[in-house]
């Protein structure tokens, strides 16, 4: 699969350390809306997974990474990173007004799923691993 790396052509021709002042010497903006969320887009895939942290002292800290990635046309995949795409002549947004049989199918089997058994016991299992991450911040603290 080919893959194109937008956020690689930003990158090119600046240099980080003369041309970005540090956080603590600006103010951040909120960030512009992503345009892939926004119908959401057919092609936009948004993958969330647990990381550990890395750390070696008491009980590990996990975070949770987001990675954006579209899929244009057949065969290829652009990472999108962290900045937003607040425009784009690929953008196919899902409306749930012109919903599709597909789409419709989808959202009926992420209900059923969600209402099933295994979801709901999936469910419990998210809310007490996350209770525990709470406990376990705060003894921490």
């Amino acid at each position: 699969m080919k893959t194109q790396d937008p956020s690689q052509d930003l990158q090119d021709g600046v240099d980080l350390a003369r041309d970005i002042q540090p956080e603590s010497q600006r103010t951040l903006a909120p960030p512009h809306p992503r345009i892939c969320e926004a119908g959401p887009c057919r092609n936009y895939h948004r993958l969330e997974d647990q990381i550990d942290d890395g750390s070696t002292m008491g009980t590990p800290t996990f975070h949770v990474r987001v990675t954006h990635y579209c899929y244009p046309s057949p065969g290829i995949e652009m990472p999108l990173g962290a900045l937003p795409v607040v425009r784009c002549n690929r953008w196919d947004p899902i409306v749930v007004e012109a919903m599709t049989d597909e789409d419709a199918a989808l959202i009926r089997r992420r209900h059923l799923f969600e209402n099933s058994f295994r979801g709901t016991e999936y469910a419990a299992q998210v809310r007490a691993w996350e209770a525990g991450q709470r406990d376990t911040s705060e003894e921490n603290q």
